[in-house]
């Protein structure tokens, strides 16, 4: 029988933070000791434990400890499955430079409440970038060192090709970068009132090395030449061309599912 997995609370988390910091504070006051020691001898401790601390401000600690628990939240809160792919780099970004506010009860609780209003705002952000992206990017005619060429429409088609190189990420190990796939595929399952899958479709590629896969909103081919062909299916186009064009017009039927 699986366990069940216990979600932590902010208020548990606070508290794991407090218990980590003391425990740091002893641990310190042990290497004290033993540095002491050794410099009778002329000799140096095995390790200090402020170098295993990837800042060097004096509440380099405090720091880290914050970074965990805010890594912590977002991930509990799904945030990836709601966001631009770059909007949720530039947020990790953040994390991991230390630039997020101290990780207390007040500040994370109000961080959550005002998550409902971002949540928001950040989907009809990605639903206009992905139609705008859709109908303005570009794609090599005749190999990647043909002619770029950009298709003549007037808003998203069933059929599309977009320059993604999306063949690297699913065939290559250099090339990671989230493209307009995974962005389109977020914007399907929220459009659909569903919760993006852990399990993307390049996720799926990469696993099967499959140039083809598709899910229920739409099938991908990518190419060598780093074009991706896209085929949707037609309530999926249609759902585009309304709300995509300017991002606002989220209906009640789109169920923006923060916590499952």
């Amino acid at each position: 029988m699986n366990e069940v997995q216990r979600r932590e609370t902010i208020e548990s988390l606070y508290d794991l933070k407090l218990r980590s910091l003391a425990t740091v504070t002893e641990l310190e006051m042990i290497d004290d000791r033993i540095h002491k020691d050794l410099e009778q001898v002329k000799g140096y401790p095995p390790f200090r434990i402020d170098w295993r601390f990837d800042n060097f401000d004096k509440d380099r600690a405090v720091k880290y400890f914050d970074r965990i628990m805010w890594r912590y939240l977002v991930n509990l809160c799904n945030l990836e499955k709601y966001m631009l792919c770059t909007e949720y780099e530039k947020l990790q970004s953040e994390i991991e430079q230390f630039k997020t506010p101290e990780f207390t009860p007040e500040n994370a609780q109000g961080w959550l409440d005002n998550l409902k209003n971002m949540i928001q705002e950040n989907v009809r952000l990605m639903c206009k970038r992905v139609y705008d992206n859709l109908i303005n990017s570009t794609y090599w005619v005749g190999g990647w060192n043909g002619e770029k060429k950009k298709r003549n429409n007037n808003g998203v088609d069933q059929r599309f090709i977009i320059t993604t190189y999306d063949y690297s990420r699913i065939f290559g190990y250099w090339n990671t970068k989230p493209t307009i796939t995974d962005d389109l595929e977020k914007v399907c399952y929220l459009l659909g009132g569903e919760v993006l899958p852990d399990l993307t479709l390049v996720t799926m590629a990469r696993n099967q090395k499959a140039q083809e896969v598709s899910c229920k909103y739409f099938a991908v081919k990518f190419c060598k030449n780093g074009n991706t062909h896209y085929i949707l299916s037609e309530d999926t186009k249609k759902r585009l061309n309304v709300i995509g064009p300017d991002g606002n017009i989220i209906g009640e039927s789109i169920k923006i599912k923060i916590f499952d």
